[in-house]
């Protein structure tokens, strides 16, 4: 049914709008706030606003419901990283999972609720004159902000003029001025008649109709309201870990009523294994994304519930089959496709039976999508289809290039698996979601051809994605609640040495030969430099092959992250407003020659400035170093994990050579060294997490740095050690058999030098000899592999980050790299490198320091 019909005619005849109204996840939010709800009583007799005839208007009135206590915390998991853009209105993208994010934080004029496809929000009446050139709202009495401060018809006029979102374009070129009448009155004048406005001013279509305090975004500015949002919505934003968690509270001045809910936690985890072992251990209450192979081990877990949630159909596509040349231009050869796909064994395989088959590729819950006898369920016929491939001139087939959606590549197997038995044999790419989406969105320029058949899905939140829950016992009320409405939507040792070795007589050597090296140094060239002069002229070439090294980087990873593609495809869906596209690129500075995004690029460096993430519409300098404290707090954690394994194993095997013990030290090094870290802790999550439960699996607990707080920095190390246990077990197994080996290497290769066994001789005891003598020189590889190892464990530990979903530097390159995310892949690397180049600057002057040697060959 329409939104609109008008009143201008006498037989009221429908306008359809070609369904924009959706509703899917967003909704999912909604469900907390309402259970048994009593209709708006507000909307019913409204004095009018426009003078002249007016369209009739199919809005529905809002439920209101009592007023609660909220309770409880709901942990939810979603299957993809959390971006801080989508907090911001303004900037609202096509991506339609934003709006559970609008639902969350903000209120909308008019939106989609469960009771109905289009219902009265913020706006408590609304009006559309006749001749479609003007629309009116009158917004509810005592509406407020999360801070207090009233919403009026200013912020409604204020988000209209500065929305830069999809649709933009269309709403500025439609306008010709805002009136506002007082201060919950106002009207929209356009210069032409816009007969889609109510359609695309709605909250489920579009960002515009979802108000933000123009007070409070003027003071903070656009970074500053994206990491601290408030809005008129039902909660406030508490934290948030860009990527990583969100953290909302209920909002007790919430016109509609105070949520169910007291506290809810959104987590990005994009490994469904770790949102699967969430759920198994009570840390999460609900998930998304849980079908596949996980699926028959959800379901025959008697703790957990699956929830179907039947939004997304599959279809298939055919990029270019209008085109000359293309086999799919024969309808007869689409239609053999269809009849060659097992609908029903791939329901089986994919869902256990519980998703169905459907005839139509637009979703039934598009208000305007074709059920039923109208959209009847293909059959499954070869027969009939290798006929219909003979007819069109293909007996024997073709090759075909096929593209799944990610990460469903076990259902592309089983579709080309179908194909094969018409002659349609096909090879298939598995991409990673950003690139998929990126292929599609640049049309036929990312899929050329015209032998390829891609694999979508509804582009929406939710979809054919299910989710699935926590069973909570029953006899707990508050958590059943919970339920119910979840469902519902280094220094050189040489000069010791020596002196160990000679004594006093040592000393004196070593002093002639200092003063001999000296003497040979000042006669070359008769400029008599001494040794300290040769140190400044060692550090500057140094410092010079530094700066060189650090430029190179930052030229190789301008250069590498631009040719993975445009990231522009990926944030646009295909078809996405022209306008809207260009906006997007000149606001990422992409439009413009590369050599000035090079140099803006430099420029900005020089300033500290990384830029802006594309992905979490943040500054770089920002998320990263919120993420590094988690990052360091792992590497240390794991560092010190691989020194008391790797050192002590490796002295007591030189000491016991040939032993036993010997045996075992090797043994433990080629399991630290052949076994990844990966493998290593998803065994720990099935044994210690998952059947014991004696540690948590995800995250690492509400400890964090705060700015300004050194206090903060001294609970952070210490608090949560229990999230920490195995990662940093994970990721320092691996270093601590490498630092095994080194350190067994190197006391045996002291403990059998000539200074040792003069010591030995002397009568010195074997413990002294071990402890003083043997242990000092041998250390000297072993802290210079172990200061490397600490770089890379803090800076690229992206396996175990991902598996754990630890919120660190690595999971944050990760996320950056699969979403094409420039600003953040360069900015993270660049610091990475950073870090690199110091510690070997560092190292290099320290060993010309303490060895002249050094300073002369360099």
């Amino acid at each position: 049914m329409s939104q609109l019909r008008s009143g201008a005619t006498s037989d009221d005849a429908g306008i359809s709008q070609g369904g924009l109204m959706r509703r899917g996840l967003p909704l999912l939010l909604v469900a907390l706030t309402l259970t048994a709800m009593s209709p708006d009583g507000a909307t019913g007799q409204q004095p009018p606003i426009l003078s002249g005839p007016l369209a009739k208007l199919d809005i529905k009135p809002a439920q209101i419901e009592a007023r609660a206590t909220p309770k409880g915390t709901l942990t939810v998991a979603m299957h993809f990283a959390l971006d801080p853009g989508w907090l911001d209105p303004l900037e609202h993208s096509y991506a339609v999972t934003m709006q559970m994010y609008d639902y969350l934080v903000h209120d909308a004029m008019i939106k989609p609720m469960p009771h109905a496809w289009v219902s009265y929000g913020l706006a408590e009446h609304a009006e559309m004159a006749a001749d479609f050139r003007r629309a009116a709202f009158r917004l509810r009495p005592g509406l407020k902000f999360h801070d207090g401060q009233p919403l009026t018809t200013a912020d409604v006029k204020w988000t209209y003029e500065n929305f830069k979102g999809a649709y933009a374009k269309v709403f500025q070129d439609k306008l010709e001025h805002v009136q506002v009448i007082d201060d919950r009155t106002i009207v929209f004048h356009f210069k032409e008649p816009f007969i889609d406005f109510m359609d695309l001013y709605n909250g489920g279509v579009s960002g515009i109709g979802w108000i933000v305090p123009r007070h409070y975004y003027e003071k903070v500015g656009r970074d500053g309201f994206k990491a601290r949002p408030i809005g008129a919505g039902p909660y406030r934003l508490v934290s948030q870990q860009a990527g990583a968690q969100m953290v909302f509270e209920a909002f007790d001045g919430y016109w509609r009523r105070t949520p169910a809910t007291r506290t809810i936690v959104v987590k990005g985890i994009r490994d469904p294994a770790t949102r699967m072992a969430g759920l198994q251990t009570g840390e999460l209450d609900l998930a998304f994304g849980m079908t596949g192979k996980l699926l028959p081990r959800l379901m025959s877990d008697r703790t957990l519930r699956w929830d179907p949630n039947f939004t997304g159909p599959w279809w298939l596509m055919f990029p270019g089959y209008s085109e000359p040349g293309s086999p799919f231009r024969d309808k007869r050869v689409r239609q053999a496709v269809s009849l060659a796909i097992n609908r029903p064994f791939l329901v089986k395989q994919e869902t256990q039976d519980i998703s169905k088959p459907w005839g139509n590729w637009i979703s039934p819950e598009n208000r305007d999508a074709l059920q039923g006898q109208d959209a009847p369920v293909p059959e499954y016929n070869v027969e009939k289809a290798k006929q219909l491939m003979t007819q069109a001139g293909f007996p024997d087939g073709f090759e075909v290039e096929y593209l799944p959606f990610p990460p469903y590549f076990d259902m592309g197997e089983r579709i080309l698996t179908d194909l094969r038995a018409i002659g349609i044999r096909g090879k298939l790419q598995s991409l990673e979601g950003p690139a998929f989406r990126a292929k599609i969105g640049q049309g036929r320029k990312g899929v050329p051809g015209h032998r390829t058949i891609v694999q979508n899905i509804d582009p929406r939140a939710g979809g054919s994605k299910s989710r699935a829950t926590r069973q909570v016992d029953p006899a707990d009320r508050a958590r059943r609640a919970l339920f119910r409405a979840a469902l519902r939507e280094l220094v050189c040792p040489r000069h010791r040495s020596a002196r160990a070795a000679g004594g006093q007589g040592g000393r004196q050597i070593l002093g002639h030969a200092e003063r001999a090296l000296s003497v040979a140094v000042g006669g070359v060239g008769g400029q008599g430099r001494s040794l300290r002069g040769l140190m400044k002229r060692y550090v500057l070439v140094r410092a010079l092959y530094s700066v060189v090294t650090l430029w190179l980087l930052v030229t190789i990873i301008f250069g590498l992250v631009r040719l993975t593609g445009d990231p522009v495809a990926m944030k646009a869906e295909a078809g996405a407003d022209p306008a809207y596209v260009a906006q997007l690129r000149h606001s990422w500075g992409l439009d413009q020659p590369l050599h000035r995004q090079y140099l803006g690029f430099v420029s900005r460096l020089l300033r500290g400035d990384f830029g802006h993430s594309f992905e979490k519409s943040l500054p770089v300098r920002d998320i990263y170093f919120e993420r590094l404290p988690n990052s360091l707090k792992l590497g240390f954690a794991a560092f010190l994990f691989s020194l008391a394994l790797g050192v002590p194993f490796g002295m007591l095997s030189a000491l016991k050579v040939n032993s036993w013990w010997d045996s075992a030290g090797k043994m433990v090094a080629l399991l630290g060294l052949s076994m990844p870290g990966f493998f290593v802790g998803l065994v720990l999550i099935i044994i210690f997490g998952i059947q014991l439960g004696w540690l948590p699996v995800l995250g690492k607990g509400p400890s964090a740095v705060v700015l300004g707080e050194p206090s903060t920095w001294i609970t952070f190390w210490f608090r949560d050690w229990a999230h920490l246990v195995m990662p940093a077990f994970a990721l320092g197994w691996y270093f601590s058999g490498a630092m095994l080996r080194i350190t067994r290497s190197g006391m045996l290769d002291v403990l059998g030098s000539d200074y040792i066994k003069l010591v030995r001789l002397k009568g010195v005891p074997e413990s002294v000899v071990v402890a003083k003598h043997a242990l000092k020189n041998s250390l000297i590889p072993v802290l210079t592999f172990a200061g490397l190892n600490l770089l890379v464990m803090v800076n690229v530990a992206i396996v175990i980050e991902v598996i754990f979903n630890w919120p660190g530097v690595g999971q944050l390159l990760y996320d950056a790299l699969s979403n094409r995310d420039f600003p953040m892949v360069q900015g993270v690397v660049l610091m990475s490198g950073l870090m690199i180049v110091l510690l070997n600057f560092t190292i290099d002057v320290l060993y010309g320091y303490v060895d002249p040697r050094i300073r002369l060959s360099r």
